[in-house]
């Protein structure tokens, strides 16, 4: 272990520590499908659904108590706002805490890399004007903390020295919908509850996501793992592309 710096001020001491991490090898890799009142974790020998509607009760209460101020001075109200917000945002962090710290310890037992799926835009997927209502809007908008639960596993990911996969869009498409044992276009039962016509299978939508975000997880390590095995070709070629112009730069190697 070693410290790096210090910093005090007048209500908080903040110490940063490094320490010399060994790469783990990972035999597995372990799927993780985030959603607004839970987070699933698994691949097809096992999973585990997190429950964090705790999360949406504690950002729900906030917003309640913050829609009630009647005082006139902003500033109070602003003072007052602050207050309730920094403990919502504490009590969250100690949530996604704990669940990101056994998605890890789990995943280091098993040498298991996770791989997270690319969420960017996930709060656009509801807006002002889709008759969802305010509701709806605000789980996505302001509820969830996808942020913050993909922060706290790559820094404890990377304190153990597991390895953390991160995938496109493109390679996350129809995760949920798609069948997790042959492929096939799944259709919805009951709630979140997925069947396939072709194969028979009756299973979960967020075990069915998170297996199949493990399985395209697996496939991306082959691939890097055979990139690095045969090294880069001996013509690289770079794009640069900034508005109509295109430049292009080759490297002999």
């Amino acid at each position: 272990m070693k410290i790096h710096s210090f910093t005090i001020t007048e209500k908080i001491l903040s110490i940063s520590i490094g320490k010399d991490v060994n790469d783990l090898e990972s035999i597995n890799a372990v799927g993780v499908d985030r959603n607004i009142k839970n987070v699933t974790v698994g691949n097809e020998k096992h999973s585990e659904i997190y429950d964090l509607s705790d999360v949406v009760k504690i950002k729900g209460r906030y917003r309640k108590k913050v829609s009630h101020f009647k005082r006139n001075d902003r500033r109070i109200r602003k003072k007052i706002a602050s207050k309730y917000g920094k403990r919502s945002k504490n009590r969250t962090r100690q949530i996604v805490h704990k669940v990101s710290k056994e998605i890890v310890n789990n995943a280091k037992n098993n040498k298991e890399a996770i791989v997270l799926e690319n969420i960017k835009g996930i709060r656009e997927i509801t807006n002002k004007g889709d008759y969802k209502g305010k509701d709806h809007r605000f789980k996505f908008h302001n509820a969830f903390p996808y942020g913050m639960l993909e922060f706290q596993i790559k820094y404890k990911a990377a304190w153990e020295g597991l390895q953390v996969i991160e995938l496109s869009r493109k390679e996350t498409r129809n995760t949920s919908r798609e069948c997790s044992v042959c492929g096939s276009l799944t259709r919805t039962e009951h709630g979140r509850i997925l069947h396939c016509d072709k194969c028979g299978l009756t299973i979960d939508r967020d075990i069915n996501a998170a297996i199949n975000i493990s399985k395209r997880g697996r496939t991306w390590l082959k691939r890097s793992l055979q990139y690095m095995e045969k090294g880069p070709s001996g013509e690289a070629m770079i794009q640069f592309k900034d508005g109509e112009q295109m430049m292009v730069s080759r490297d002999p190697g």
